[in-house]
């Protein structure tokens, strides 16, 4: 049986020679008895992990949102912040009624 894990994966440039490759290695992975071909399975395994991440590392990233998320307590702050100013706008001399 050919070694096809020894088959250099760096001549690789496309997104599409990669995924051709890891998806013949998977067929190959699938193909080797568990018992007698073990440490050629975690070979080829090592390998399409490999092959995975320079995969990922090709496709382009999503740009990071410049909009600032504000999280469930920060908002919650805020907008206590804001009812609470309000009330001492709303009740100006009569300071009693911004606990009502």
């Amino acid at each position: 049986m050919k070694k096809y894990f020894d088959i250099p994966d760096e001549g690789l440039r496309t997104e599409e020679e990669l995924r051709k490759r890891i998806a013949d290695k998977q067929k190959i992975m699938a193909s080797l008895s568990a018992l007698n071909d073990g440490l050629e399975w975690l070979d080829l395994n090592d390998s399409v992990k490999l092959l995975k991440k320079r995969l990922q590392d090709m496709e382009p990233k999503m740009p990071e949102s410049t909009v600032k998320r504000e999280s469930v307590e920060e908002r919650l702050k805020r907008e206590a912040k804001e009812r609470w100013e309000k009330r001492c706008e709303d009740a100006g001399d009569n300071w009693w009624e911004k606990f009502d």
